[in-house]
């Protein structure tokens, strides 16, 4: 029993399944498209009756007629198919053209390629007043290159049109006149134009490959939004056409070429600095900043300098003060020269002075002594030199000063390796010193502390000066890499190329 309860459902669940499997398509998926409605007067050829868009490439189709119109009244039916744009714009192409009786009730077959078919009917004769014509189609009707039908017999009604003696058939509109493409956003431009006629139905802008981007089915309009675009894209070839369900008449000429706008930077960030500079970057920009006029400008708010209009996203300030904060700000603009405004300010500070001072020497204490304590002392000093001699002697060793590379007192194989700056204490800075004091010109001291043949394995302000000194001197090895001119003091990766390049290495 229960088998056999569910062999039932099951039949069912496929009867309601089916028509969905064998047709692939919806009752909705079949579009009859909005045309304003007007009144023709008798012996009035091609009035558009059906502006269908199909859920594929038809085959065939058959009409019937809901108006009052006798089909003797009648001369030609002709069937369309969409052209190169879409809409009934006068580059449609045709399929088939009945001229003989019966125009409805029929089979009508032809070539398609389009989904979307207009049909337009002739009216002959000066006894249709009063008449309408009205086409009808049963989805089921209609046939698929693919060879489905129809899913329903729902009939789906064209375009109403009343034969009245005296009415007025709509002309196709006169062209409009092109003015200016205006950039709204970096995503939307604003086409403009001027309407010099009453009859249209609307506008459309179409590109030059004669594809429409953008379209409104308003009359009396003045400018087309185009959408969707590129920031910072520059976009040409661009025609306004004017239409009714008579035909379409484009503009004579072109727009002129424009670019969407560029995207306003977010803010500035600092990228590296010094303490007498800082390099910054825009947060927020596009990639593309080639085109034409495209640019960028940075700008030092507080000192009221600015890297003018870069293509670059980087710019230094110099010559500013150390553990100082500056405020930063930029702006950008598109291939057209069009501005943004500044980006939100941004407060960024330059590396800060270290204070240390240089440590004090401590005058020596004289205290007074006997010859026979001096001498005493001397030889307890003697006593243990000789102690130390032997015991190196017997270790293989050698009493001789330690060798040095081209600077005495620097030893061979040495090289600078380590960053060194003001305030620290190591082997590396006595070995500095000997080489600035090796050269008159970068000299730590001309006596006492820091002098030559009294190094130190201090870095302190007179070192610091030294090193300056020795920056400026190389500055085409030392401080070109990073823009600068000035010394910075810190021994860095350039300066040790230097040092060690004296050194032979």
């Amino acid at each position: 029993m229960r088998q056999t309860v569910f062999s039932i459902i099951t039949f069912f669940v496929i009867l309601l399944l089916f028509p969905l499997a064998a047709f692939g398509f919806l009752a909705e998926d079949f579009k009859v498209n909005n045309q304003p409605i007007y009144d023709v007067p008798p012996g009035t050829s091609q009035v558009l009756i059906l502006d269908l868009t199909l859920p594929e490439v038809p085959s065939s189709i058959t009409l019937r007629n809901a108006g009052v119109l006798i089909q003797s009244y009648i001369s030609k039916l002709v069937v369309y198919e969409d052209g190169s744009s879409a809409g009934w714009d006068g580059d449609e192409r045709e399929v088939a053209i009945i001229t003989i009786y019966p125009f409805f009730e029929k089979v009508i077959s032809g070539s398609f390629s389009k989904q979307r078919i207009f049909v337009t009917a002739d009216i002959s004769s000066s006894m249709a007043s009063g008449s309408t014509v009205k086409p009808k189609i049963a989805i089921n009707s209609v046939e698929f290159t693919s060879g489905n039908k129809g899913p329903t017999d729902l009939d789906l009604l064209g375009l109403e049109r009343k034969i009245v003696v005296g009415a007025n058939v709509p002309t196709i509109p006169l062209p409009p006149f092109v003015k200016n493409g205006e950039a709204i956003s970096t995503s939307t431009i604003r086409w403009h134009f001027l309407d010099l006629t009453n009859n249209e139905f609307g506008f459309r802008i179409l590109d030059s490959s004669l594809k429409t981007v953008a379209e409104s089915q308003t009359a009396n309009l003045s400018y087309l939004d185009e959408t969707g675009l590129e920031g910072n894209t520059k976009y040409s070839g661009r025609r306004v056409y004017a239409f009714n369900d008579r035909g379409a008449t484009k503009a004579q000429e072109i727009f002129s070429e424009i670019y969407t706008l560029v995207a306003v930077p977010t803010l500035v960030e600092k990228a590296e600095a010094t303490k007498t500079s800082v390099k910054v970057k825009a947060v927020g920009v596009p990639t593309n900043l080639v085109p034409n006029s495209t640019g960028l400008y940075f700008e030092n708010y507080t000192t009221g300098t600015n890297s003018g209009w870069i293509k670059e996203n980087s710019w230094t300030s110099l010559y500013l003060v150390a553990g100082t904060e500056y405020t930063f700000r930029v702006k950008a603009r598109n291939g057209d020269g069009k501005e943004t405004a500044f980006s939100e300010l941004a407060e960024l500070m330059t590396v800060a002075e270290v204070s240390v001072e240089e440590p004090v020497v401590e005058e020596s204490v004289i205290v007074e002594i006997t010859v026979s304590e001096l001498r005493a002392q001397i030889n307890a000093l003697m006593a243990q030199l000789a102690t130390l001699q032997a015991q190196l002697s017997d270790m293989g060793g050698s009493t001789g000063t330690e060798a040095t590379g081209t600077i005495t007192g620097v030893p061979v194989g040495f090289t600078f390796e380590n960053t060194l700056k003001q305030g620290m204490s190591d082997n590396e800075v006595m070995y500095l010193q000997i080489v600035l004091n090796s050269d008159s010109n970068t000299q730590v001291a001309a006596s006492g502390v820091g002098s030559l043949s009294n190094e130190t394995t201090y870095f302190g302000s007179l070192t610091n000066a030294a090193v300056v000194k020795f920056q400026e001197k190389y500055a085409a090895d030392v401080l070109a890499t990073y823009g600068l001119t000035s010394g910075t003091g810190l021994v860095g990766s350039t300066t040790r190329d230097k040092l060690n390049e004296i050194l032979g290495k």
